[in-house]
Formats: structure tokens, C-alpha cells, sequence
């Protein structure tokens, strides 16, 4: 009978094993020499068979501990989201906000090129690109206050203890 044929790994298994280094350095089971160590042989490693010393004398999360269903592909692990999913309707909406950049973009160089064309003589139309600026930046504003004012909402509803940005290194 002849020996089992080592299973290759990819990139997001050597993902898995570095980030079970981290946690487990984070809560003080490795030093940072030996954290070092072991995530350059975890970013090496070819083979599930290259992962197991680097996790023998520490105890769960090490990879091949995921159980998967017979006959599947592996199912790894998804991070839980911080902050709760928001429904559309909730979130302020920057579509008239962009509209109104893009418009005002293609204003100014519209006025140029019309008065070069014109000899100035339309000068007067200046205005329109100032009105349509000016109602771009207070929709711009508008819509920073309500998505601060939104953010506020969703911090509030969140269980004590999560936060709601990213986690702090």
C-alpha cells in the first residue's frame, strides 16, 4: 500500500493559517520572535502537512479544523460584520449630489469654449456654472451631514463593546 499523496494548499489556506497565527499572538501564546518564525514558514508552506508543526502546541483555531460536508468544496470562515447590514432606504442617497458635480464639470468648460467662440459676448452666462457649483457643494455638504448623522444611528444600535470603524492595532 503506498503512501498518501500530500494535498497542496493555496494562498487562502496560508491565509487561514496566518491570520490563526495572529490571533493567537494577539492573545499572548506566541512571542513576536516566534510569531515571525512561524508566519514565514505558514506563507512557505506548499502542503497541509507544512501547516501541522507550526500548530501543534497551540490549541484551536489551527487549519484542518474546519469541518466541511463530504464531497464540497471547503467552507471558510467569513469575519462576522461589525456593524449591522443596512437596508437601501436607510442610507443617504449621493445621486443627485454626483449628478450635479458631474454637470458642474461640464459647465465651466462649456462657458469657455461658448464665450471664445462667441467673443465674450455671452460673458453673462458665467452664472450658470456659479448657481450650478454653488447647489453641487451644498448637496455635497448635506449629504456629509446626513451620512455622519446616519453613521450615529447605526453606532447606537450596535451591541456594547463592537465597535464600528476598524479594529484598533
Amino acid at each position: 500500500m503506498s503512501e498518501p499523496v500530500p494535498q497542496r494548499i493555496g494562498d487562502a489556506e496560508r491565509d487561514r493559517a496566518a491570520e490563526y497565527l495572529r490571533e493567537h499572538m494577539t492573545v499572548g501564546r506566541l512571542t513576536q520572535e516566534e510569531f515571525d518564525e512561524r508566519i514565514d514558514a505558514a506563507l512557505q508552506a506548499r502542503t497541509a502537512t507544512d501547516l501541522e508543526p507550526l500548530f501543534s502546541d497551540l490549541p484551536a483555531p489551527k487549519p484542518g479544523q474546519e469541518v466541511a460536508p463530504a464531497g464540497s468544496w471547503p467552507q471558510y470562515p467569513t469575519p462576522r460584520p461589525v456593524a449591522p447590514t443596512p437596508s437601501p432606504a436607510s442610507m443617504p442617497s449621493s445621486t443627485l449630489a454626483n449628478t450635479l458635480g458631474v454637470v458642474a464639470g461640464v459647465a465651466w468648460p462649456a462657458w469657455v469654449i461658448l464665450c471664445m467662440l462667441t467673443s465674450w459676448d455671452l460673458w453673462w452666462l458665467v452664472f450658470i456654472p456659479i448657481v450650478v457649483s454653488s447647489v453641487a457643494g451644498q448637496q455635497r455638504e448635506e449629504l456629509k451631514r446626513r451620512e455622519k448623522l446616519w453613521q450615529k444611528q447605526q453606532d447606537r444600535q450596535l451591541p456594547p463593546g463592537s465597535q464600528s470603524g476598524p479594529p484598533a492595532s
